[in-house]
């Protein structure tokens, strides 16, 4: 019978007559397959004339668990003129695991033995591997009498190297290793004494008692990096017991320390009933009212994530949290704008209006306090007004963030005949310019926009002004508004940008959408060096420690008379573009009806954004109605134009599952770009009828273009002349629309896995394992029979693996 056995006979063949590459590779499939069977044969390889064969058996039969390859094993590991040998056979004897096995260990992990020094060879110390691996085997398979063995290296100076892994073998060992660990807390070095409370995290559970009094008392050493290993640990208990003392860490000055405690608290109270409650955000915020900057950082990032259990602040924390407001440190700054923010405090909403229309603030902080204003906004002209302003700025990320919020808020109820947000976002997508002046606003509104019946431009949000005295009051702070007004007022104060107009009406605020870079087309144009140094002031905290090395290169550039001055461009994004792809965040029916009406506009662009948003609705609103008129203009798309626009279209097409497409993308299928043909593929895979799986194998193969074909069958005759395109990524799709069809191109198959220095045969193994494993089978013997090239057999060795066991092969080796 053509099947496993049959292929494991035939890799034995080889493993006899085969070059040093087929033994290799041989031995290697061998283990892959879990051929247990094979283990004589293996041990015999240990002999082999090639190094990297003996190698390989020696990692086979450790990954195979063969216990009769022990001795041979440790005469390898003694007697071997290689270290890579020597070191694969210790590997093994650690995955054997028998008590020999771990005999053997025990001794390699003592210091060398007399008479080793011929380990040390090329002068590399094979010894020192051969040992970790040892200690490391010894620890994973908990053997209690290597205690002593260990103990002992630790006062060794060749072992220092090997510290970290003989405390973890000892915390694993049993519990005199972790008396022993706990006995030398109090006397050794901050370096010992942080891995010695790592390790003890890895003990057995029964032994986290014993631990705890001696842990809790580093969480006030000295050394940070003791604290912090103390705190991780207490965390990995789960001890009830360790709550309180952990809790006293999150002032702590080191920030690590203070969220490695938070987090270790965190885990502590999910194991308890209602555990996370008592970690409320009025009790972090008392923390950090004692606590430094750092600190107060890791609090109120954990104080916001803990607002889901346990809400509950008072007027005092609110006051602390606006001395944040106006912080150097933007990310302190922003933390506390969330929690300032945390339970729809419309008193403190001016604050935050002011926060997002700072100029002076870094794109990524204004991006994320634009969100966050967003969960909190309604769909009215008073609290959309201040987003939309900000439209007129020049920032890409400002100005995508306060978009997605536009288009986020038209899902939420409205007051009026009408939806604020949504007009705003579908004039927006109409109009590349809308008009500033009253005037202009009075024609305006007699001009019909064709987006459906029922929005017209006459629905044009009424005119508003926005003063901080309409906003409403929480009745639980009211009285704190004029102190915390009077205290921000003592600090330096937050300005809004210069540019940004007196808001009169929603419609008035993108009056300026077009960024005016048509008008004055030198503004995107500036100096290189100042471009890079103003992005230097923008970047994370975390890297200005890297600051020197790019200012190094500019002062290099300039000593080597480079000219940069004047090339470098800002791309700016109108804002057409920008609510174009917006639209993704308001999925309903007349969304998608002004995406296909939009998508007859020559701006390339455009119509990207808008296939972007399209796409994105399709892939999580399949159930909006309309969407089948979709598929005409999406296939007309694939004939022609941008390269991504066409991808686009494919993809969009394949998510419908429309049938009327088909014909469409099966010219995609000749297609320039080859992310188009890979696409197209895709959605033919999607589109293609069931009853396609029932056609014959001739017919699979073999088809006269000229007779009549069903679209099934053209679809599955030009992806599989697909198996012959040049890139790589278009065969990898057509193998696998064939597994999915189960299509019987066995012989097609096995040699496309094999070109291209055998890039898809893992590829094509899986889909031979789906579609036929005998028949498969048959052809790769075969194959391997009739082959006169090593590289082919390497291939075909790696397709039979994945046939008929788990691979973990790489083409690369």
């Amino acid at each position: 019978m053509m099947g496993r056995e049959a292929v494991i006979s035939n890799l034995l063949t080889w493993l006899d007559k085969g070059n040093e590459a087929d033994r290799f590779y041989t031995v290697r499939a061998l283990a892959n397959l879990n051929a247990t069977e094979t283990s004589q044969q293996l041990i015999e390889r240990l002999g082999d004339d090639d190094d990297d064969v003996c190698t390989e058996a020696a990692l086979a039969l450790g990954k195979l668990a063969c216990k009769d390859a022990i001795p041979v094993l440790k005469q390898a590991m003694s007697n071997h003129d290689l270290g890579d040998v020597r070191i694969a056979a210790t590997k093994a004897l650690s995955n054997i695991g028998t008590d020999d096995a771990l005999d053997i260990l025990l001794g390699l992990a003592q210091e060398r033995p007399a008479g080793m020094e011929e380990y040390n060879l090329d002068g590399w110390d094979d010894y020192w591997d051969i040992q970790r691996i040892a200690i490391i085997g010894i620890g994973d398979h908990q053997v209690s009498k290597a205690v002593p063995v260990l103990t002992q290296l630790l006062k060794s100076e060749s072992c220092q190297d090997l510290e970290p892994e003989i405390l973890t073998a000892l915390a694993k060992a049993d519990l005199k290793g972790v008396e022993f660990l706990l006995s030398i807390l109090a006397e050794s070095s901050n370096r010992t004494i942080r891995r010695a409370v790592s390790a003890l995290a890895q003990c057995k559970s029964e032994h986290y008692a014993l631990c705890l009094n001696e842990i809790v008392k580093l969480i006030s050493h000295q050394d940070a990096h003791v604290r912090l290993a103390a705190c991780q640990t207490l965390g990995h208990f789960s001890l009830y017991e360790a709550f309180e003392p952990l809790a006293h860490c999150f002032a702590d000055t080191d920030t690590d320390v203070a969220e490695a405690a938070i987090l270790s608290v965190i885990n502590i109270a999910r194991s308890l009933p209602d555990g996370l409650k008592a970690i409320s955000p009025h009790m972090l915020l008392s923390i950090a009212k004692e606590a430094n900057d750092n600190a107060c950082k890791a609090l109120f990032k954990i104080a916001g994530e803990m607002s889901a259990y346990a809400d509950e602040m008072t007027a005092a924390d609110y006051k602390f949290l606006t001395q944040f407001i106006t912080h150097s440190d933007e990310e302190l700054m922003l933390l506390a704008a969330k929690l300032l923010f945390n339970k729809n405090n419309t008193s403190f909403q001016d604050i935050f209006i002011e926060l997002i229309s700072n100029k002076a603030l870094s794109s990524h902080i204004r991006r994320d306090l634009i969100q966050y204003y967003a969960i909190h906004i309604k769909n009215d002209e008073v609290t959309l007004a201040p987003i939309i302003s900000l439209l007129n700025e020049k920032d890409n990320v400002v100005r995508t963030a306060a978009l997605e919020v536009i288009a986020k808020t038209a899902k939420l109820p409205f007051d009026d005949e009408f939806n604020p947000a949504e007009c705003c976002l579908y004039h927006l997508v109409i109009n590349k310019e809308l008009p500033t002046q009253a005037t202009s606003m009075e024609a305006l509104s007699t001009k019909e926009i064709k987006i459906n019946n029922n929005i017209k431009a006459e629905q044009v949000i009424p005119v508003t002004v926005i003063e901080t005295d309409t906003i409403e009051n929480n009745d639980t702070i009211d009285n704190l508004m004029s102190e915390i007004k009077q205290d921000i007022g003592s600090q330096p104060e937050i300005e809004l940008s210069e540019d940004t107009p007196v808001v009169t009406s929603t419609l008035a605020a993108i009056g300026a959408t077009a960024i005016n870079e048509a008008i004055n087309p030198a503004a995107k144009e500036i100096d290189q060096d100042q471009r890079l140094r103003q992005l230097l002031e923008e970047q994370p905290k975390e890297m200005v420690e890297f600051n020197g090395i790019v200012e190094e290169h500019l002062q290099s550039g300039n000593k080597l008379g480079y000219s940069r001055k004047k090339n470098a461009r800002i791309a700016i994004i109108n804002n057409q573009v920008l609510a174009a792809q917006a639209l993704a965040y308001y999925p309903v029916k007349s969304t998608v009806q002004l995406i296909l009406e939009s998508l007859r506009t020559p701006d390339i662009e455009l119509n990207i954004a808008l296939l972007t948003a399209l796409n994105r609705i399709v892939e999580n609103d399949l159930k909006i109605k309309g969407l089948s008129n979709i598929v005409g203009i999406c296939s007309t798309l694939l004939f022609g134009g941008n390269e991504e626009i066409q991808y686009l279209a494919a993809k969009i097409l394949g998510q419908l599952k429309h049938r009327q497409a088909i014909p469409a993308l099966q010219d995609a299928l000749a297609n320039g770009d080859q992310n188009v043909r890979i696409q197209s593929i895709h959605a033919l895979g999607e589109l293609i009828s069931k009853k396609a799986k029932h056609i014959s194998a001739q017919q699979h193969v073999v088809r006269d273009e000229n007779k009549d074909e069903s679209r099934d069958e053209k679809s599955i005759r030009l992806v599989i002349a697909c198996l012959d395109d040049p890139e790589y990524g278009v065969r990898k799709a057509a193998v696998i629309f064939i597994q999915n069809l189960k299509i019987p191109l066995i012989e097609k198959l096995v040699d496309t896995g094999c070109v291209d220095g055998g890039v898809l045969a893992g590829t094509v193994g899986k889909a031979l394992k789906v579609i036929d494993t005998v028949k498969a089978t048959k052809v790769i013997l075969s194959r391997l029979s009739s082959s006169e090239e090593f590289s082919q057999r390497k291939y075909l060795f790696n397709q039979l693996e994945y046939l008929y066991g788990v691979s973990q092969f790489s083409t690369a080796q």
